[in-house]
């Protein structure tokens, strides 16, 4: 995408926001609702609030995340800092997070609720949510700007019309969780704009 390779592409909405400020890509739309970012541990646990996981390891499903991004953030707003007062654990998939959550390698996870419901049922059903701490942007489609206008506005009204006028659209929001396309909204996007650094930094783009 970074490389213009794409004329449309679908990206976190972080990832999104590099793209547009640093490669000129068009938002077109955005996925509805929002995306939970949770605060989850064993059911079992005595962990109840964000303080509890001082001296302890957190586990995260994909450490690149925008959840995890706002988890981390979240975690300093309330004086814990990664590294000295938790250590961070990166987990290889989402079941991997569940494992160590259950194993007790970690006392805690960072992860979205489409994360959770990724976990095997066995897994989940012994998990508990701590914390909803944010609910951030969730994914955002993009258009390369050599598309011409007339082009773009027609994929704009043919993806806002997906969900709810094609059978395919139906199927694809039952599989997803996915209520609606929408436009993308400037507020939102700048919303993201204080993890575009970091997002650079994830991606190897300084600018």
């Amino acid at each position: 995408t970074m490389r213009g390779e794409f004329d449309l592409a679908v990206a976190a909405p972080h990832f999104a926001r590099a793209a547009q400020l640093d490669r000129g890509m068009v938002p077109l739309v955005m996925f509805e609702p929002r995306i939970n970012a949770l605060l989850v541990a064993p059911a079992d646990t005595r962990l109840a609030e964000s303080a509890d996981v001082r001296g302890k390891a957190v586990a995260f499903a994909n450490p690149t995340s925008l959840v995890a991004m706002y988890g981390l953030q979240w975690l300093q707003q309330q004086k814990l800092e990664a590294g000295k007062d938790f250590e961070v654990k990166a987990a290889r998939s989402d079941m991997g997070v569940g494992r160590m959550l259950l194993s007790g390698e970690a006392a805690a996870a960072i992860m979205s609720n489409g994360e959770m419901r990724a976990l095997p049922v066995d897994e989940s059903a012994r998990l508990k949510v701590v914390d909803v701490f944010a609910r951030i942007p969730n994914f955002i489609v993009l258009a390369h700007p050599r598309l011409p206008r007339e082009r773009v506005a027609q994929l704009k009204t043919q993806l806002k019309d997906f969900l709810v006028s094609h059978e395919e659209g139906l199927a694809f929001g039952r599989a997803t969780g996915f209520t609606g396309i929408v436009d993308a909204d400037d507020t939102v996007l700048r919303e993201l704009d204080p993890y575009v650094a970091l997002t650079r930094r994830a991606m190897g783009y300084p600018n």
